[in-house]
């Protein structure tokens, strides 16, 4: 079971996120477990029935020992994940708190509301009003804030709570939740928090709704009395109430391996930037299993994430990401392939397939473990590449290139299809350097060594086929809007250089 906190102060959504995790099926979030208000299941009740059963009253020195024994019962709980929001006051309260959280192996989602002043409008409106939490739409009502000194001394608190929650959240393996990321994209925002808390996707939910929904001007009673505070100071930014946007996702390349993807990477990069891409191939940037784990906000710095990983994936990408990848010929695929690594001197898989005399047909037999068989319908379909594929994985791949959820290019068309992604994706620069690779020719394989191949990828062939077809329909239509432009293209020359990558396994020889 995997033990989390959400570590936050008042009024920064938190009830909405205990909410969202708690309505994942393998999840028991619980709220405010030392909160002063004296229910069954808080921690002050259990100090009641801790001093009736030992008949005498709790005092400093017993309380380490008492919330260790109330925590251990929270834990002790069926779900894969439980836990519960723990706010900053009530640490101050119970002093053994922050220990606790120090000494025990806890996950810390620190929840953050960047705009402190917001922080306070809830906080008085909720004081005001009386209404702290609601699963229903409540009237908007302007509620009179403090001013002048009051109102900067208690933005500089707010402001050193978060700091100081950040600092011990550090000390911890943790993730960081902005308030704002939530409102905008629940899904995206908690999607690595799943996946840090070994959970699968799901979509969430919460009763919680928001209960102000107005421009600062008009829900601060006494806003022209702020506003004289605020300006001229550092916190005359948080003034402004401009609504959180949905940036655009990433462009996510499906890099089949043998299929110009390094080619299609250098494209990239000279587009978006070295620092606006994520190479998770070769572990440039990190693994795509780092990546999937950012914060909804890191994984914003980068338009592109490319890497030797499937469309299983895509639960943890951002919700509006675009995909892409290249396609080849099944049997030109498997040869680069194979004889990739039987010239190779330094890849485990070239010793293996040298000193055991693999040949190609051994090498495509999916019973010798190199899960070569149908690979492209496996990284298009988002299936374990290691598992059998099946007629309901080949059906789901050719229905993401039909919908258009993977934009589809062709290798043996790679010219027209770097254009048609340039046309799709607005690139100024689709010249490229080819990463030529000295590999036999699949015309030199014997009859048999052919057959082989296409026998065990009987799926790839058709979804190659399938893929063809719908790449030369997109070119047709390309064609007749830029027919000029790309018949210039079409006979630039590209310059052709040998690979000279990086590989992870040169370290270690």
């Amino acid at each position: 079971m995997q033990k989390f906190v959400i570590l936050t102060q008042a009024r920064t959504g938190s009830e909405y996120l205990a909410n969202l995790l708690d309505s994942h099926p393998d999840v028991l979030c619980h709220l405010e477990l030392f909160s002063h208000v004296k229910k069954p299941e808080r921690f002050n009740a259990f100090l009641e029935s801790m001093e009736k059963k030992h008949g005498r009253g709790v005092d400093a020195r017993d309380m380490p020992t008492l919330i260790q024994h109330y925590l251990d019962a929270v834990f002790n709980d069926g779900h894969k994940a439980v836990g519960f929001k723990l706010l900053a006051d009530q640490m101050e309260r119970h002093k053994d708190l922050a220990a606790w959280l120090l000494r025990e192996d806890i996950f810390v989602i620190h929840l953050i509301r960047e705009n402190s002043l917001d922080v306070l409008l809830s906080r008085e409106r909720a004081r005001q009003t009386d209404v702290w939490h609601t699963p229903v739409e409540v009237p908007q009502v302007a509620v009179t804030m403090p001013s002048g000194e009051d109102l900067l001394r208690e933005l500089a608190a707010t402001t050193r709570v978060d700091r100081l929650l950040g600092e011990l959240a550090r000390a911890k393996r943790s993730i960081t939740v902005h308030y704002d990321d939530l409102s905008a994209s629940p899904q995206d925002t908690l999607a690595p928090i799943l996946l840090s808390l070994g959970l699968p996707p799901c979509d969430l939910d919460s009763l919680s709704k928001k209960i102000n929904r107005m421009p600062k001007s008009e829900a601060i009673a006494n806003f022209d009395e702020v506003r004289e505070t605020l300006t001229g100071t550092g916190y005359e930014c948080l003034l402004d109430s401009a609504p959180s946007t949905k940036p655009q996702g990433p462009l996510v390349h499906l890099h089949i391996p043998k299929a110009g993807g390094s080619t299609f990477e250098g494209i990239l990069e000279r587009n978006y930037g070295g620092e606006g891409v994520y190479m998770a191939y070769p572990h440039r940037s990190g693994t795509v299993d780092q990546y999937a784990c950012l914060s909804y906000r890191d994984k914003q710095r980068f338009q592109a994430v490319s890497g030797h990983f499937s469309h299983i994936y895509s639960p943890f990408m951002p919700r509006n990401s675009r995909y892409v990848s290249i396609m080849r010929h099944p049997v030109n695929r498997v040869s680069s392939n194979y004889y990739m690594y039987y010239h190779h001197k330094n890849h485990p898989l070239g010793h293996r397939i040298r000193d055991n005399g693999i040949t190609i047909r051994d090498f495509v037999d999916p019973a010798n473990g190199f899960a070569q068989d149908n690979l492209q319908t496996k990284y298009l379909a988002g299936v374990p590449l290691e598992a059998p594929c099946s007629e309901k994985d080949f059906r789901r791949a050719c229905s993401l290139v039909k919908d258009g959820t993977i934009q589809v290019g062709i290798l043996e068309h790679y010219k027209e299809s770097v254009f048609a992604f340039a046309k799709r994706f607005g690139w100024a620069d689709i010249a490229y350097t080819h990463v030529g690779k000295n590999a036999k020719k699949p015309d030199s394989l014997s009859r048999e060594d052919t057959k082989a191949v296409m026998a065990f990828n009987l799926y790839d062939m058709q979804l190659y086929s399938l893929a063809l077809e719908r790449f030369r329909e997109t070119i047709e239509t390309i064609r007749h809007d830029h027919a000029e432009e790309l018949d210039d293209y079409m006979q630039a020359d590209m310059p052709v250089q040998e690979a000279a990558l990086y590989h992870p396994w040169r370290d270690t020889q």
